[in-house]
């Protein structure tokens, strides 16, 4: 797998710059952060919520929603995957927000039907396995 980058804007992800590196790349997954996008702040109008969907929809990518922020950021506009639950795969945690404060981490997901059975079974894999840390005793 390889990220790549676009331009962003006031409102995050420019649309015409997604469209041309989905275009260019093939890339079929976008990853982004409609709500309070770190580092920028940048928060998605409803109609660039819009567009950014039916971009990765005439493109057939599908779109990883980190709504990280969303809760707090006062905002009353759609998750993503409000708007179109086919097409996004909905990212949630509160960890961020309450780790310093409470040290309670809280994280949540939804995606299309079609795709819950292969992300249930990986987050049961991961869930159920550690990764070594270094410098930890066993």
């Amino acid at each position: 797998m390889r990220a790549d980058g676009v331009a962003m804007d006031s409102e995050g992800i420019e649309p015409s710059s997604l469209r041309d590196k989905l275009k260019s790349t093939g890339a079929k997954l976008v990853f982004c952060t409609a709500a309070v996008q770190n580092p920028t702040t940048a928060t998605m109008s409803m109609s660039r919520r819009r567009e950014i969907i039916s971009i990765c929809k005439k493109a057939g990518a599908l779109i990883v929603e980190d709504d990280i922020y969303g809760v707090v950021s006062g905002e009353e506009l759609p998750a993503l995957a409000a708007i179109d639950g086919d097409q996004v795969i909905h990212i949630s945690s509160l960890s961020k927000c309450l780790k310093a404060a409470t040290e309670m981490r809280k994280g949540d997901r939804s995606a299309p039907p079609s795709l819950t059975v292969h992300i249930t079974n990986s987050e049961d894999v991961s869930l159920r396995t550690r990764a070594d840390l270094p410098g930890r005793r066993r």
